[in-house]
């Protein structure tokens, strides 16, 4: 009777694991096509206009940063970002805060995040961004082609080399 239960216990363990495995698998087929399309979300520029951001995507190679000031590992990010890329011309970073602007200024100049070339700050404290990209906290990083087809994604840190490889591939280097 007890190898019964014992094997009926380990049947039930396997297939839920299969089940959990198939449910992961599909979670990260949704997420893929929801950052695959670019949304239309109108946030705050510095100046305090409003910029959407479909139309800030596909007019070059864009890295779409969304980042926290308070976080270490955006902090680290920017570091790391503007040594690696900031004599880059033909990449647009469109930066993207979930705080006010008058945050992100102080954050830009403590990081020399202006010393990148064509760069864009946006705020977006109703969370919007996150919220369609379904995004679980920051560091948040994507990478989209001329096209605005997306090219690599990072949740969390980046690997500096895969970014590299990507944008390499995507400018045929």
């Amino acid at each position: 009777m007890g190898k019964y239960i014992f094997f009926g216990l380990l049947i039930f363990l396997v297939l839920l694991g299969a089940l959990l495995t198939w449910k992961r698998m599909d979670e990260k087929k949704v997420l893929a096509e929801i950052h695959q399309s670019i949304p239309s979300i109108e946030f705050s520029s510095l100046d305090e206009k409003s910029v959407n951001l479909s139309t800030l995507i596909g007019r070059s190679l864009s890295l779409v940063v969304y980042f926290n000031s308070t976080c270490p590992l955006c902090q680290s990010e920017a570091e790391l970002l503007v040594t690696h890329f900031q004599d880059r011309e033909n990449l647009d970073f469109i930066f993207i805060f979930s705080e006010p602007v008058a945050e992100i200024r102080g954050f830009k100049e403590s990081n020399h995040l202006e010393k990148l070339e064509n760069v864009v700050f946006l705020s977006d404290t109703l969370f919007q961004f996150a919220h369609a990209f379904k995004l679980p906290g920051t560091p948040a990083t994507f990478l989209y082609d001329t096209e605005g087809k997306l090219v690599k994604e990072f949740m969390g840190t980046f690997n500096m080399q895969e970014l590299k490889d990507a944008i390499a591939e995507v400018n045929g280097d």
